[in-house]
């Protein structure tokens, strides 16, 4: 294949996805997954059959973490499916839950130092305050828009999925502020210098600057961890599992479900540990 037939052939590939609605950020990543499969077919000379896809899953293991392969494997399986070859799809990877202890959940307190500096404007104490305080996907940050702040809520398409996410009074009081300061009239609130909104790369180096900086360990702060952080605020206020499976977009509430199990095991630890019995 040579390289110009290789871009008609991702051109395609680009245009189905959008032809699908897909998010931004999933075009751009579906795209690449095939490039680099591409790339990886042309440099050792192979075909597009199955020996050659399981020697590129085997490439992807043993450069990626499980979570990153299989993401790459869901982006394989489309693009080759879409090239009218479904047989050549990949069995993701067996991935297991690590356990609380692995995780370290960042705490209340944490959370605290690390948004201490919101009320002065700080844009990366802000970032982590908008993704804790709607629960919001890292992905999902470019749809807080200054014409969002105007009216307290923002409306997010995400997975073929629309949902209106509300924004705390005081959060928008702050970020209309910032926006204000920071010389952002519309779109996207947090931005670039050069006006593009902020990436998950730069969003996941800026909370771990932050936590560098407030004294809060750096492997415990990104993105879904604040994230998380809401779920099980939400859960502990409310107790409305349905409800909260509407907040965070899960398209159904067996996904929150699991989503909060090592929430759900430290509460059994904590009433094994009273020793009623």
């Amino acid at each position: 294949m040579d390289g110009g037939e290789r871009e008609r052939m991702l051109a395609g590939w680009r245009a189905h996805l959008v032809g699908r609605e897909a998010a931004p950020a999933t075009v751009e990543k579906y795209v690449r997954e095939a490039r680099h499969l591409l790339d990886f077919l042309g440099e050792k000379n192979l075909g597009l059959d199955r020996e050659s896809v399981l020697a590129y899953k085997a490439d992807l293991v043993s450069r990626r973490a499980p979570a990153g392969a299989n993401s790459a494997i869901a982006a394989v399986n489309g693009f080759v499916t879409w090239l009218g070859r479904p047989e050549l799809r990949l069995r993701r990877l067996r991935v297991q839950p690590l356990p609380r202890a692995a995780t370290r959940e960042v705490t209340r307190e944490e959370y605290r130092r690390l948004t201490a500096r919101a009320s002065r404007l700080d844009r990366d104490a802000l970032v982590a305050q908008t993704i804790c305080a709607t629960g919001i996907r890292v992905s999902e940050l470019g749809f807080l828009t200054v014409e969002a702040l105007r009216v307290g809520s923002m409306v997010v398409e995400n997975k073929g999925r629309a949902r209106r996410v509300w924004l705390p009074g005081r959060l928008c009081r702050r970020l209309r502020s910032y926006a204000l300061r920071a010389g952002v009239r519309s779109g996207p609130v947090f931005v670039t210098r050069s006006g593009r909104p902020l990436d998950r790369t730069r969003v996941w180096r800026a909370l771990k600057g932050l936590a560098k900086q407030v004294g809060v360990d750096p492997t415990k702060v990104f993105p879904h961890a604040l994230r998380h952080l809401f779920a099980t605020t939400f859960q502990r206020r409310h107790g409305d599992l349905e409800a909260l499976a509407c907040v965070l977009g899960h398209a159904r509430v067996e996904t929150t479900r699991i989503y909060l199990a090592e929430d759900e095991r430290e509460r059994r630890r904590q009433v094994e540990a009273l020793g009623l019995t």
